[in-house]
């Protein structure tokens, strides 16, 4: 684990921390886990080292707000890695017995090592750009606003 405070002159504080704690081989296992092609990247485990963005309140109580993570997107048949880049909102803390468990936060953009984004919508002008599941045909349109442009 590293951290890195830089103090300005006004100051203020900027940081900078990372770890990674899974061995290689952990995280090879749990990428071949998730290494699904009709994977969900909002929810689906990729594994890897990020940079994670928090703020100090007036109390002085620290909080994880998000963080940005290069992940292994998926391994080749000859073991070749390829990176993947996720944002990341804040984390979930579950409280088990008196121990708190932090999981991941929901993904909010994705981009897999074929460059493909995988994000909800797009603001485009003043609408937003999106897609919707249909439940009762069980397909998918592509608006933009509240208008069905496919």
């Amino acid at each position: 684990m590293y951290l890195l405070h830089i103090i300005k002159p006004d100051g203020t504080v900027k940081m900078l921390n990372g770890k990674t704690k899974p061995t290689f081989e952990q995280m090879y296992n749990y990428t071949e886990e998730g290494n699904d092609s009709d994977c969900d990247y909002s929810t689906n485990r990729k594994y890897g080292n990020d940079i994670s963005f928090e703020i100090t309140d007036r109390t002085n109580v620290t909080k994880e707000i998000g963080n940005i993570g290069m992940t292994i997107d998926r391994l080749d048949d000859e073991g070749k890695i390829y990176g993947g880049l996720s944002v990341k909102t804040v984390p979930d803390i579950d409280i088990s017995g008196r121990h708190p468990i932090v999981k991941p936060g929901k993904t909010i953009m994705y981009v897999s090592s074929d460059g493909l984004l995988h994000i909800k919508g797009i603001m485009l002008g003043s609408k937003e750009l999106h897609v919707e599941f249909d439940e009762e045909d069980g397909e998918e349109s592509l608006y933009w606003g509240e208008n069905k442009i496919k």
